[in-house]
């Protein structure tokens, strides 16, 4: 399913829009922080937050200024995680391209994310709502919230830490952001209570579903088509759904090699190793089962929606979550 060719049809020459906004972002009269959030901005990205609330605002009142000031403000809200998560876990690639961090250093990746939260804001001020200032904040410390829970983790807590936990986790850290695209977009568009909360409902399930394939793809990703190397968050000695469901069926001392240490990175060959037994592993195929169910919790959310093109779009959004491979 192609993104720009058939899903995003009805709003293509939008998100085009939304291209030529996030490019004159990177227009300030600094030199070097001109081309740093060109470096950032240009490495483009599947847009699917600016998406999520264009084709949201396109089930009742589409407004369509204020919708792209917000579809801005959640794309940058997103990069400048993005930047942060690359500093915090010392990320090396980032869509195929080197990572800020790692061509101007720390400090000014940081600073940089700074600036694009800053940024942010201000497009989301520039709705003119201030219900979404209200979500665009709440979302920010909630994710805030989720990295904190999972960089704070005790590395010696993989065997017992549990599937509740996890969702509760990537409920903050990633399906937040697809909530906040849902909530404000449908505040924008005039949305009536009921159908509010079924967007809710499947902003929610569908990041949740996002972020899983994201965990699977960091075990048994191509790694030409991700942009980076498989195997980060085993590095990272961070406990995903595949590892969740791997412990009861791979060998316990490839676990132990990698997750218990004295702090340093684990041994290459113990990540690999361990690796190789989840893909070949059923945990795999229990993560997608997972998927499917979340994609079809989505999909079942928009039934009390009217029948509409954006409503149909969306459904295929969820579908696309669930078969992506990048």
């Amino acid at each position: 399913m192609s993104l720009a060719g058939t899903l995003f049809a009805p709003i293509q020459s939008d998100l085009e829009r939304i291209e030529q906004v996030l490019a004159d972002v990177a227009n300030v009269s600094d030199p070097l922080l001109s081309s740093m959030l060109s470096e950032v901005l240009r490495a483009g990205g599947k847009r699917l937050r600016p998406a999520l609330v264009l084709l949201v605002g396109r089930l009742n009142h589409y407004a369509v200024d204020r919708l792209i000031n917000l579809a801005v403000a959640t794309e940058l809200l997103h990069t400048a995680t993005l930047l942060h998560d690359d500093v915090v876990d010392q990320a090396t690639r980032r869509r195929g391209r080197p990572a800020l961090h790692t061509q101007v250093g720390n400090k000014a990746a940081v600073l940089v994310g700074d600036y694009m939260y800053g940024k942010s804001a201000y497009f989301a001020t520039a709705t003119g709502s201030l219900r979404v200032m209200q979500l665009f904040a709440d979302c920010v410390m909630l994710m805030c919230q989720g990295q904190i829970e999972e960089g704070t983790r005790r590395d010696d807590s993989y065997a017992d830490r549990s599937i509740e936990t996890y969702f509760r986790t990537i409920s903050s850290k990633t399906a937040a952001l697809f909530v906040l695209a849902c909530d404000a977009a449908a505040e924008l568009s005039g949305a009536s209570a009921g159908d509010a909360a079924a967007l809710h409902r499947y902003g929610e399930q569908l990041g949740l579903a996002f972020q899983i394939i994201d965990d699977v793809l960091d075990i048994a990703g191509d790694e030409q088509t991700l942009g980076k190397a498989v195997g980060g968050d085993l590095r990272q000695r961070i406990v995903t759904l595949p590892v969740i469901y791997a412990r009861d069926v791979v060998p316990a001392m490839l676990l132990r090699e990698v997750y218990e240490g004295d702090g340093a990175a684990p041994p290459e060959e113990s990540v690999q190793a361990l690796l190789q037994a989840i893909q070949r592993s059923s945990a795999l195929d229990r993560c997608y089962a997972t998927v499917r169910q979340l994609v079809d919790n989505a999909r079942r959310a928009l039934e009390p929606l009217a029948p509409s093109p954006a409503r149909d779009a969306l459904i295929d959004l969820a579908e696309y979550v669930a078969s992506r491979r990048a």
